[in-house]
């Protein structure tokens, strides 16, 4: 995954307000990317 598209999922996440976050966590870790989103989350 390339810089900008980390960037880009970055963005999304601080401008979406209403994500349900502990859905996208359990997705997240079933497809085996949750440490790519505890990186973009931070």
């Amino acid at each position: 995954m390339s810089e900008l598209q980390l960037n880009d999922v970055r963005n999304l996440l601080k401008s979406v307000k209403a994500l349900d976050e502990s859905y996208i966590e359990k997705w997240a870790s079933y497809l085996g990317i949750k440490d790519i989103y505890k990186k973009v989350k931070q």
